[in-house]
């Protein structure tokens, strides 16, 4: 509220000025009169206590603000906003002085300066109060012409720079990061030596240093982030750091190390864009790390677990190893159809790494084909030619595998022919439908849960009472935030019988486990912090269920419930296993009958507005 304050004056008060230039050394003074003019005097007036209210306010709070960090740049805030008070002040004292001598006819439309001149009258004689209006007038005219003349290049800069950036800037955090590169012109013309990271500052794209300069500060970023609190990371002060960087002349200034963005900085962050959702001028804080993770990974700064995941990706096509022949079996496990040389029915099931090698995340996967199958609708999988979507080494800064998952995977997909791919892993999701297009990719993608709340809204799965007590939903970063799908999980819960409790942070805002980004399989001893704040959460709002919709949410928030107390331990199950469960209750009395084939427009007629979208909060 400070800051619009702040802003609000300052643009009021740049426009009345530059209304009277017009008007007098323009126009010849015939544009403001009469019941304008009182008007103009009315607005100046008002944005001038705006102002000076905002200034004012700011320096109070930064007083008092121990985060601020007392660094030459928080200096030169706080000598802007003195500077900004003074002239907001001077101003008022010069409108003041000037009708304390000189009344004129509709001068109280003036208020502030009218009331002023008001008190002044009694106590100023008129020549001293023209002697000090002289003086006051230099005094703040000097001030004003060396605000404008400082303001591109001190630390008011980011008042230009953040209007320019909202012009400019995604309003969503970034469901797809930067290619770098493309493998497919590097592989045609035989050369592979290209920078995929960043190391200087002049190694950015213009557009992330306008959003590096555009910061104001604020904190906002820090406030959600989940693992700020327990560890070196901060997402203002990677900004920060950045921004120093590209203010430094030269282009050279070190973003890695030297004081600047650390390696243990990168490696925490979870990539969950809470950051860039929060901030008021739309800065992608996440969108630095990743630059120096590739830098990292090129000259192999990877930490243990992200190095073993890596290099088990490049093995056997999943960061979590295994044999050739693992996915295949677990395909056969989990009741899935062998691959067929071409798809015959309507869509995919793109069974993710997870379910592969985690038999707990193989019952979601089982309760997900129980429902597609009670409502008619078969799935056919890729079986042994599916491979890691890629998510994990994008994201832990491996460019190059990545895409060569991405094409592998594109290829077996199109040999497949199938239209619409479903998936319980919103982080394949975001990959396959955010992603893999630029690469080709065209099918069509959607979550589980968005399959399910299509069938539930068509009337093809009628669902009995799950009776599981108060439930709580945990929207994942990647379905969520990334991807829009806050209504399907929800319908689901629904339909299944389910009493919802909303917790404190959902939808948008929602409060992310700490497992994306790479983090999942990062060594890291107070890692499971972000899933135990989120279970306290949903316990605190009485929910005895913790519905997920994610295979790292599940397995992180279920593995912190073991360090939580008794009363504190909400059960974790995905959306598909409740309905599942509410399925199960509701044949088992009757209420509902295997479903016929679904029609051959299915999904398409099923998903209506659940289609692909993402949206930003309030």
């Amino acid at each position: 509220q400070l800051h619009a304050c702040l802003l609000t004056g300052f643009l009021g008060l740049l426009a009345a000025t530059t209304a009277v230039f017009v008007d007098t050394d323009l126009a010849g003074g015939g544009l403001l009169g009469g019941g304008l003019y009182r008007l103009h005097m009315a607005g100046a007036n008002a944005a001038g206590l705006l102002l000076v209210a905002g200034c004012a306010g700011a320096l109070w709070l930064h007083a008092g603000n121990p985060r601020r960090p007392a660094d030459p740049r928080q200096r030169q805030l706080l000598l802007a906003l003195w500077a900004l008070l003074i002239l907001g002040v001077s101003g008022f004292a010069l409108q003041a002085l000037k009708l304390a001598v000189r009344p004129e006819a509709g001068g109280e439309w003036r208020f502030a300066g009218w009331w002023i001149a008001g008190h002044l009258r009694p106590v100023l004689p008129p020549g001293a109060a023209l002697e000090l209006y002289a003086s006051l007038w230099w005094v703040h005219a000097l001030l004003a012409f060396g605000l404008i003349a400082w303001l591109p290049w001190g630390v008011m800069a980011h008042s230009l720079a953040a209007p320019a950036n909202l012009l400019v800037a995604s309003e969503r955090p970034p469901a797809e990061l930067s290619a770098p590169f493309d493998l497919r012109d590097l592989l045609e013309r035989g050369e592979f030596d290209v920078r995929a990271g960043t190391r200087i500052a002049a190694d950015l794209s213009p557009a992330m240093r306008l959003a590096a300069l555009a910061c104001t500060g604020c904190g906002r970023c820090d406030d959600v982030c989940p693992v700020a609190s327990c560890s070196p990371l901060s997402p203002r002060e990677v900004v920060r750091r950045v921004r120093s960087a590209v203010e430094a002349t030269g282009g050279d200034e070190q973003l890695l190390g030297g004081g600047a963005v650390t390696p243990e900085m990168a490696w925490t962050c979870a990539l969950c864009g809470a950051c860039a959702q929060a901030c008021p001028v739309l800065i992608q804080p996440s969108s630095y790390l990743v630059g120096v993770r590739r830098e990292l990974v090129a000259e192999g700064g990877l930490p243990a677990g992200q190095r073993q995941a890596l290099a088990a990706l490049e093995r056997s096509g999943s960061p979590y190893g295994g044999a050739p022949g693992e996915r295949q079996a677990a395909t056969a496990d989990m009741g899935l159809p062998a691959p067929r040389g071409t798809c015959t029915v309507q869509c995919l099931y793109w069974l993710g790494c997870a379910a592969v090698h985690d038999p707990r995340v193989r019952s979601v996967v089982r309760a997900t084909l129980r429902v597609l199958q009670a409502s008619g609708v078969a799935c056919d999988v890729l079986g042994a030619e599916e491979r890691c979507c890629g998510d994990p080494a994008r994201r832990m800064g491996e460019e190059g595998r990545f895409q060569q998952l991405a094409l592998e995977n594109i290829d077996a997909l199109g040999r497949r022919g199938a239209d619409t791919i479903i998936t319980h892993c919103p982080h394949c999701l975001n990959t396959l439908r955010n992603e893999y297009p630029r690469f080709g990719f065209t099918g069509r993608v959607l979550h589980h849960t968005e399959a399910v709340a299509g069938l539930v809204r068509e009337g093809r799965l009628p669902l009995g009472a799950a009776d599981l007590g108060t439930v709580a939903f945990h929207d994942s970063c990647y379905a969520g935030r990334m991807n829009g799908v806050f209504d399907a999980p929800r319908e689901v819960l629904a339909a299944a019988g389910a009493r919802l409790a909303e917790m404190g942070r959902t939808r948008e805002r929602a409060a992310c486990c700490g497992g994306g980004g790479g983090r999942y399989w990062a060594d890291d001893p107070d890692g499971s912090r972000p899933a135990r704040l989120r279970l306290e959460e949903a316990a605190a709002c009485g929910a005895e269920v913790l519905a997920v919709e994610c295979p790292f949410c599940l397995k992180m928030l279920e593995g912190a419930r073991a360090t939580l107390p008794s009363d504190q331990r909400p059960r974790v199950l995905d959306v598909a296993e409740i309905a599942a469960f509410a399925l199960d209750s509701a044949e088992a009395t009757g209420g509902a009958q295997r479903g016929a084939p679904a029609p051959a427009d299915w999904p398409a007629k099923a998903v209506g507005s659940a289609a692909p979208g993402r949206r930003r909060g309030a």
